[in-house]
Order: C-alpha cells, then sequence, then structure tokens
C-alpha cells in the first residue's frame, strides 16, 4: 500500500512468491539459501511431486526440493542430489535397495529380470550368502559346560577384543542353589535365567546359562549387546550379513528329543531341561546351510543343513546373543 518494492518471499494468503533483489518476480528453477525451489510460469512456488516430462521432483511444504531418503505418505524415495527420483537398483556402498517405478523402496520378496530377491523392511537386500571368518576355540578340556561362555569369548575376539574363555568362565554369572536329587530325578536345581546353573568346568554337574544374564558378562566389554532371545532366525541372517556373529542356542543333535528333564527352582519355578542343548557362535549362511564355530567337537565353520538347524534353533525357544 505505501509503494515500497518487494524483495523476498512474499505470501499472498494462498501461494507463495519470491521476488529478486530487483524486484522481478522469480519463476523456475531458483537455489535461494543454499536450497533449490521451484517456482511456476506464474510465480507461484511448487510443493509435492512434480514431473518435468522425464524426471520426477519433490518438493516439501515449505517448497525446497528434496534428495536422499525421503519419507512421503508412508513410503521411502530416494531423491539424487540432483533432485531426481531414483529407481531400480540402488547401491549405497554397503548395501543393496531396490526402488519400485513410482519410487516408493521395496520390501518383502520382489522379482527382477526373472529372479527373486528378498528385501528386509528398511529396504537391504538379503545377501544370498554370507561367510564370517571367526576365531575357533574350543571348550575342553578346561570347560566342560562351557560352550555359551567360549561362544560369546569367540565373538568378542571376532570384534577384535583381546578376551580369554577362562576369565570369561570366572566372570559368568551363576545361580548358586545346589542340585537335590531323589531316585535319579532332580528335585531342586538352579535358573539358567538368572546365571549358569551348576559347575561350567564339568568336575561337578553343570547345565546353562540364558542369553539375559550371560549379556550381562558381555556389557563388561561392550556397550553393543543385543539379546536376540524371540527372534526368527531370519534376524541372525540380517546381523550376520552385517558383519556380526551370532552365539545361538541349539541342540547338539539338531534332534527334538521327547522327554526333558525338570526341577524346580527355591521359588517354586519350574524349569523345562534338555541335557542336549548346545550353544554354537552362527559365522555364515547360503542357501541350503548354517556355518557355526562349534566349540565342542566340529569346529570351525561347520555346516549344517539349514532346515535342522532353525528348527534346532527353534526348539530350543529362539536364544541368541551378538553384538
Amino acid at each position: 500500500p505505501n509503494g515500497v518494492m518487494t524483495t523476498g518471499w512474499y505470501f499472498d494468503g494462498v501461494n507463495w512468491f519470491y521476488l529478486h533483489n530487483a524486484g522481478n518476480m522469480t519463476t523456475g528453477w531458483t537455489k535461494i539459501n543454499g536450497s533449490w525451489y521451484l517456482l511456476q510460469p506464474n510465480g507461484v512456488m511448487t510443493t509435492g511431486w512434480y514431473f518435468d516430462g522425464v524426471n520426477w521432483f519433490y518438493l516439501h511444504n515449505a517448497g525446497n526440493m528434496a534428495t536422499g531418503w525421503t519419507k512421503i505418505n508412508g513410503s521411502w524415495y530416494l531423491l539424487q542430489s540432483n533432485g531426481v527420483m531414483t529407481t531400480g537398483w540402488y547401491f549405497d556402498g554397503v548395501d543393496w535397495y531396490y526402488l519400485h517405478n513410482a519410487g516408493n523402496m521395496a520390501t518383502g520378496w520382489i522379482q527382477d529380470s526373472g529372479k527373486w530377491y528378498y528385501l528386509y523392511e528398511d529396504g537391504v537386500m538379503k545377501k544370498e550368502s554370507v561367510y564370517l571368518d571367526a576365531p575357533m576355540i574350543f571348550q575342553l578340556p578346561e570347560l566342560h559346560n562351557g560352550c555359551e561362555v567360549v561362544s560369546m569369548t569367540m565373538m568378542l575376539k571376532y570384534h577384535g577384543h583381546n578376551v580369554d574363555k577362562l576369565t570369561l568362565a570366572k566372570q559368568l554369572p551363576v545361580d548358586s542353589t545346589p542340585m537335590i536329587k531323589s531316585a535319579g530325578s532332580i528335585l531342586t536345581w538352579g535358573d539358567p535365567s538368572v546365571g549358569f546353573v551348576g559347575d561350567v568346568t564339568g568336575a561337578s554337574p553343570g547345565y546353562s546359562i540364558d542369553p539375559a544374564p550371560l549379556k550381562r558378562l558381555l556389557d563388561r566389554y561392550t556397550n553393543s549387546g543385543i539379546d536376540l532371545s524371540g527372534s526368527d532366525f531370519s534376524k541372525i541372517e540380517r546381523l550376520l550379513a552385517q558383519g556380526k556373529p551370532v552365539v545361538t542356542w541349539i541342540t547338539a543333535s539338531f534332534s527334538h528329543p521327547v522327554s526333558p528333564q525338570s526341577w524346580k527352582t527355591l521359588s517354586g519355578k519350574v524349569i523345562q531341561a534338555d541335557f542336549d542343548m548346545h550353544v554354537v557362535l552362527v559365522t555364515g549362511y547360503d542357501n541350503d546351510y548354517v556355518y557355526i564355530n562349534d566349540p565342542l567337537r566340529r569346529g570351525k565353520g561347520a555346516k549344517i543343513l539349514k532346515s535342522k538347524f532353525i528348527s534346532s534353533y527353534n526348539y530350543m525357544g529362539k536364544k541368541a546373543l551378538s553384538m
């Protein structure tokens, strides 16, 4: 109303416009304070999706052009540094992703050029095979019942920690409840969810320790411990693909014994125990096999039929620990 020439951003109550320092209205692509904006031929600032006849772009509600990973209406899109929407396969230097023709990131099973691929929930493509070269350490002769702590020792050493199995075994959380037997059956003993039950060396009977108390020991050496209890085997595969071997509870025979033993803790909790229980360090997988470092008998890189391994893992309650 006072006749002064406008420069910079201007809002007319409905739309935004941009006036150059000389006062002339901006149109087309314009860089303002380090960000790109698109002003239509009538000067109105563009928001949302824009197609230039060749490529798609996305302009935020504030008008600035989107770049990088951007979530729009619940789906992820990848806009290149020049704003162009990505489609097809994309490699970020570590992982592969797939963007549909509409630009949205793929998850789950997809078919491309006649071949099937699986993309995790965050879009990362599952690798067909992984093998991690973790150091091999045997539990015998010192730790007859030490498969859990020895598997964890291998995992820590793989990640560069200078640890040894005997030191870690002495640091294990324990449930020191003594075993009480009657007529050959165990009536009362410890709780593996509290700590190691029995004697890890084998000088007297010993059983096991669950992931949660074992993680308390792991936490003394790293802040990146992950209790995977309850996770499907696909989660273990995902961690392996990220370069992380996994301590995993299975049965030594990879079978399902029909008569596990049971006892009560001092608090009355019933423990269902399978003395075929074993723990190994999972170091890899492919379409048919799981690869393990077995601290008891099979040694480094032993391959187990994947279907048998997963069945045994599920039978033992889906218990695992990583970092």
